[in-house]
């Protein structure tokens, strides 16, 4: 029998800092939560995706307010699978192996 899991939401979070990897953390009662898609200033419901005891990873699924320290990307593309920069080095590697 599978066990059926519970989808943890908390709500109003505001992100407090930069982590590794490119995930933001929150503190939410002494517990440190990582968070990816998010910056710091910004508001956000979060979905626990990993609990333990005294960490946690999440994911955003609702932005309240938007951080100041978020800018507008220089490429259409940015975030997209095969942007500009990865379709370059794609292509780089493929010109390389017919050589």
């Amino acid at each position: 029998m599978m066990r059926v899991k519970k989808q943890l939401i908390v709500r109003q979070v505001t992100v407090s800092d930069y982590a590794a990897e490119g995930k933001s953390l929150a503190k939410i009662d002494g517990k440190v939560i990582f968070i990816t898609g998010a910056v710091p200033g910004d508001v956000v419901d979060l979905q626990l995706t990993k609990s333990k005891k005294d960490w946690a990873e999440a994911r955003v699924i609702h932005f309240h307010d938007y951080s100041s320290l978020r800018t507008t990307p220089f490429c259409k593309h940015f975030g997209k699978r095969l942007g500009l920069l990865e379709r370059r080095n794609t292509l780089d590697v493929i010109a390389h192996q017919d050589q």
